[in-house]
């Protein structure tokens, strides 16, 4: 083998080389090249066997079952060897086995034994459930829901205190009451509507700690998992949520883990292997209370994690007090401007810029002359009487000054007006002056159409600031373009900036080093796609709601009635994957806003130091100190500040041949590519 393949594929082979009990494989493995291809001889050989020995399997597969019933490792076998053979020609020895484990097993067996994503704590308490599930256990659940007149074990201390909040919580909405439970460390409760008994809810809550068996979180979250499908069987329920408290835990965006932390792909991976792929009685989510700390954080910040399954994947949010969803949600917090924007799953700007900053930075930088109109102002600037639909927003990102613009989706779609366009001018314009790095959200309608051509002349100016300020043109030249604009209201934006700041006595020989970075965050049409092709970075999040497109989905259809989304027409998939024109796919917006932490102190100037900066205790690995080193991203990691590689374009399809990406060495940034 001497290409890399598709992280589905390293993935894939993790795993199958896991099996073989080597333990430190990596998506770009240091093993010896002898190693690695004598364990693609096994692979093969393998695979060889199961085409050419079919009848020596299925005899294989009768014993089996006729001596017993088949244990959990038969049965991951078993499934494994199912799905390679649904892809082969001869279909045979696939009949055979559904035959066998037809006669083993009724049908929600069955249904367990094809759910593989299942994590291995899942099957081990499924088989343990379907063993224990006699009529016994299932009368007392029963008796469990339809009387609460049982005696429980008295709930520990530290459960005692962390429940009674939520359930006071819950408890102006919902009448609240205890239920049984088969296992001691999950506590399960029946809640019904005040206002309409009909509706009903299953909450279920567990701990989780650093010394959890089973791994800090993989257990807990299984075990709460299925004591929530055990009730759901028995009874329906309108909603049903899973709560983990995991105090002693932290989600790490780093490779470190151990002592209560787990990296964030790890997080990824519990989530997507623990939840059920089929629903049971309704909907299923799960929160998670949890310690989250970015790229270069010193300290994590506690938050609440919504995971649920949208068909196949395991989405992640943050569960946000605001949102209506979720289940401790005030009325009175109610928003319906901001919850049109939770309710397709995108956050108002005021949320991205808190997440983003470092607590208590953060502040919006209001223009007088265009966020206090009145009618008069609104007649002088030629537009309609509105809130400006645009937000610039300034504070620190782990101690390092950035400045936002942002367009708000909830003022006419966030379409770029004359307002929108002159607070572009004077976000830009602070941040080259300050020696800012400046991020451009876009989540908007394209150009004002109700403003006419003066929309479309403020999208001119930005783009003309973007070319000069991206090119890093000196003070003097963004003075002339300035001075010989013909627009007296950009004049006067720039004017009252240098009065405020003070920028008309500031000596202009200090060299600027302005980085512009664009965030897709939703829709881009129009005015935003251009600009955003300006950009130095671009980052874009994967959602189904988040893309860029010049004319949109429904003018396609009109035109040549194909029925197409704006996603499949400018979403992720097209910009990242087959064009490779965005650098950064973010799967989930917490990527987003790890990416928005690296971009800011990767890309930040800052001084130059004289040695690399390495943690400390430095993790040295003697082996390496002679021979031929492979050039990867282990290798290269060792080697830079910090230990952070952040590879480029890693999403597009062509991109598998080159390693390349930023780090910084020394405290200067620098561009490392290599085969």
């Amino acid at each position: 083998v001497t290409g890399q393949g598709s992280r589905q594929f390293e993935q894939l082979l993790k795993t199958i080389i896991d099996s073989y009990g080597i333990s430190r494989w990596e998506e770009r493995s240091e093993m010896s090249a002898l190693a690695r291809n004598f364990v693609f001889l096994l692979l093969k050989r393998a695979y060889q066997f199961s085409l050419d020995q079919t009848d020596i399997i299925k005899r294989i597969v009768n014993i089996i079952s006729n001596v017993r019933r088949p244990g959990k490792n038969t049965l991951i076998t078993l499934a494994a060897l199912m799905e390679q053979e649904q892809a082969e020609r001869d279909d045979s020895l696939l009949k055979f086995i559904k035959k066998i484990l037809s006669s083993q097993f009724d049908d929600a067996d069955l249904a367990a034994i094809r759910e593989r994503e299942l994590a291995p704590a899942v099957k081990n308490l499924y088989i343990s459930f379907r063993e224990r599930f006699t009529e016994g256990i299932a009368a007392l659940c029963a008796d469990s829901l339809a009387s609460g007149a049982s005696e429980y074990p008295p709930l520990p201390g530290s459960v005692r205190e962390e429940l009674s909040g939520r359930i006071a919580r819950l408890e102006p909405t919902w009448l609240v009451r205890r239920l049984y439970s088969p296992m001691e460390s999950v506590w399960p409760y029946r809640l019904v509507s005040r206002d309409n008994p009909e509706r009903r809810a299953i909450m279920v809550f567990t701990l989780a700690g650093a010394t959890s068996s089973g791994g800090p979180l993989a257990a807990p979250f299984a075990e709460a998992l299925q004591v929530a499908a055990l009730y759901r069987q028995i009874e329906s329920s309108d909603d049903c949520w899973v709560e983990i408290l995991a105090n002693d835990i932290t989600v790490s965006w780093g490779d470190e883990t151990g002592n209560g932390i787990i990296s964030y792909s790890q997080f990824r991976s519990i989530c997507s292997l623990s939840l059920p792929l089929r629903r049971i009685g309704g909907s299923l989510r799960c929160i998670v209370d949890i310690g989250l700390r970015l790229p270069f954080s010193k300290a994590s910040r506690r938050r609440s994690l919504l995971v649920h399954r949208d068909n196949d994947t395991a989405c992640i949010e943050l569960l946000l007090p605001m949102d209506r969803n979720n289940p401790y949600h005030r009325p009175e917090d109610a928003a319906i401007p901001n919850q049109r924007l939770l309710d397709i799953g995108k956050w108002p700007v005021e949320v991205w810029a808190e997440e983003c900053f470092d607590p208590g930075s953060m502040h919006e930088i209001r223009i007088p002359s265009i966020d206090e109109t009145n009618e008069a102002t609104a007649v002088g600037l030629r537009v309609i009487s509105r809130p400006a639909g645009a937000k610039i927003y300034c504070g620190t990102v782990e101690g390092l000054p950035a400045c936002f613009y942002m367009k708000d989706s909830r003022v006419s779609g966030g379409s770029t007006g004359s307002r929108e366009g002159l607070k572009y001018v004077a976000a830009a314009y602070l941040a080259y002056m300050k020696d800012w790095p400046l991020y451009v959200w876009n989540d908007s309608a394209g150009a004002n159409i109700m403003e006419g051509v003066i929309s479309l002349n403020r999208g001119a100016q930005g783009f003309m600031l973007n070319t000069l300020l991206s090119g890093r043109a000196d003070v003097e030249t963004l003075r002339r373009y300035i001075d010989h604009a013909a627009d007296p209201d950009l004049k006067k934006i720039i004017g009252d900036l240098d009065k405020e700041h003070g920028f008309y006595s500031e000596r202009h020989t200090r060299r600027r080093s302005f980085q512009f970075t664009a965030v897709g965050i939703g829709s881009s049409a129009g005015l935003d796609v251009y600009g955003s092709s300006q950009a130095s970075i671009q980052i874009l999040l994967d959602s189904e709601e988040s893309y860029r497109v010049l004319t949109g989905s429904k003018v396609v259809h009109t035109v040549i009635g194909e029925e197409i989304t704006n996603y499949d027409i400018g979403g992720a998939k097209i910009l990242g994957t087959w064009t490779g024109i965005v650098d950064i796919i973010a799967a989930d917006k917490i990527q987003l806003l790890a990416s928005i932490h690296l971009v800011q102190n990767i890309f930040t100037s800052r001084d130059a130091n004289p040695r690399i900066s390495r943690p400390d205790p430095w993790p040295r690995d003697e082996s390496k100190g002679s021979g031929t080193i492979a050039l990867n991203e282990s290798v290269i990691r060792e080697q830079v500040d910090d230990g952070v590689f952040w590879p480029f374009k890693e999403s597009y399809y062509a991109a598998e041949a080159l390693i390349g990406g930023f780090a910084r060495i020394g405290g200067r940034r620098v561009l490392i590519m290599g085969p």
